[in-house]
């Protein structure tokens, strides 16, 4: 029985991460289809503007919109959960024949993942309706004028900061040294083997993602190392032209990195941890 409560303790704290990791995946992936069909429709959504559109009706097409995204695959998943539990039930308990199981979910989880489903794509659509509301009119209307901007200029007042990603990071940083300095020797004193797991794969978790920060930096360094060592038959001229397109585009690629990064990491995440 202690076996048993220590591998549902340890399946427990991996289908977290994977939901932690699948949850920043999917809103990031939605978060950029939004921004993508934004920035492909600013003349459209002028024109709808133009002839009465107001900012509710704005903000109820966007919304919609992200909920189209994830609607299928809520409905796909949740009638696919009752043979996948099913047979992870016959593997786990394989072994066991007096435990008797249900393969079906429970009120809260079935709360649980709906609850999620509908709420990555609200939260995924706040920027993007920021975005499409703080665009001008007569700039939307132009189709003449490429959208995409090489470079960006912005003006800060004297005084003013913001100090946001400084206060995030900070409280981030002081969490992880009371868990690391403070929680972790006591669970090992009073012998607590829930919290020193939940501890270890929180530092794997901070892992994963100072990783993808990682390579998130390095992407510019990366992009020019690819295109001056495997294009190095291409003439100058040509290699000035896409290093071009890659700083005009470089929000786009940044934001690519980041979502190819973190499912890397979770796919190598469930392999490692799959062979545990």
């Amino acid at each position: 029985m202690q076996l048993l409560s220590t591998a549902t303790l340890l399946l427990g704290l991996i289908f977290s991460i994977i939901v932690i990791l699948f949850i920043v995946i999917s809103v990031l992936l939605i978060y950029s289809l939004l921004m993508i069909s934004i920035e492909t429709k600013t003349y459209e959504n002028g024109v709808l503007r133009l002839v009465g559109l107001s900012k509710a009706n704005c903000i109820q097409m966007i919304i919609v919109q992200s909920l189209l995204f994830v609607l299928p695959s809520i409905i796909f998943a949740y009638a696919a959960s009752f043979p996948a539990l099913n047979e992870v039930y016959k593997y786990l308990f394989k072994n066991q024949p007096g435990v008797v199981v249900s393969p079906f979910p429970t009120f809260f989880a079935t709360l649980l993942a709906v609850g999620l489903g509908l709420l990555i794509p609200l939260f995924s659509s706040i920027v993007p309706i920021q975005k499409a509301l703080s665009k001008n009119l007569a700039e939307s209307l132009n189709a003449r004028v490429s959208k995409t901007k090489g470079s960006k200029v912005s003006i800060q007042e004297k005084g003013e900061s913001n100090a946001l990603s400084y206060f995030i990071f900070g409280f981030i940083g002081t969490l992880t040294g009371i868990a690391i300095f403070y929680l972790l020797p006591l669970a090992v004193l009073n012998f607590d083997i829930a919290l020193i797991l939940q501890i270890f794969f929180l530092i794997l978790l901070g892992m994963i993602l100072g990783l993808t920060l990682i390579s998130f930096n390095l992407q510019r360094l990366l992009e020019l190392a690819i295109v001056n060592f495997v294009l190095f038959f291409e003439r100058a001229s040509m290699k000035m032209m896409i290093k071009k397109n890659l700083i005009a585009h470089r929000e786009s690629n940044k934001l690519t990195s980041i979502i190819y990064s973190l499912t890397l990491a979770c796919i190598i995440f469930v392999v490692v941890a799959a062979n545990l």
